[in-house]
């Protein structure tokens, strides 16, 4: 039988990290049980495709990976979390166009499975839910995450493993999202039937 589970994401084109969360009765029986980062990079310029369809190409990865965690029979995700989407004011043209594309990704992946909810917190909103304080670093919120769930990079459950360290905060801030989101009505009614 599954449970019942979460996802989180953290969108990006580059590296777009997810994590699972199953859900047990309470809180303190919640564990998690995938980690990763789905990786595109665009194709070199000597190859001469467009930009456009490069664009394509990858966000089909990303939504190619997505399905397969929510279509996998091992998993029952009943909801996806993620940071709400930010205008990004620091951040150039092309930057903004690549975080669209892929939440574009999100919401086609989120109705094409049974319309499944889309649950946002904000950065601050994850991080006080994870820490306590809405100010903590991201080292503070990984340490927190590992407390709260058991050491999550531990040698016989390593899934992080293949990721390299600049990369493993984009499943972290996945999971944090799911964190910041768990006293939303559709994880507390999906708890309720777990």
């Amino acid at each position: 039988m599954t449970r019942r589970q979460v996802l989180g994401l953290d969108p990006g084109f580059a590296a777009f990290g997810w994590s699972l969360l199953e859900l047990g009765a309470d809180a303190g029986g919640d564990r998690v049980v995938g980690m990763g980062v789905v990786r595109t990079k665009p194709t070199p310029k000597k190859r001469a495709v467009r930009q456009s369809d490069d664009r394509i190409e990858r966000a089909r990865e990303i939504a190619g990976e997505l399905l397969q965690l929510v279509t996998d029979d091992e998993h029952d995700v009943v909801a996806i979390c993620a940071e709400s989407l930010q205008m990004m004011p620091r951040t150039g043209t092309k930057a903004k166009v690549m975080v669209g594309i892929a939440w574009g990704v999100v919401a086609a992946i989120a109705v094409a499975h049974l319309d499944l909810p889309i649950l946002q917190c904000t950065p601050q909103e994850a991080k006080k839910a994870v820490t306590g304080s809405a100010a903590a670093s991201k080292e503070d919120v990984q340490r927190a995450l590992d407390r709260r769930y058991g050491e999550i990079v531990l040698d016989d459950y390593r899934l992080l493993a293949g990721l390299a360290g600049g990369v493993r905060e984009h499943p972290y801030d996945a999971l944090a999202a799911i964190v910041g989101c768990l006293e939303c009505e559709p994880i507390r009614m999906a708890r309720r039937l777990a």
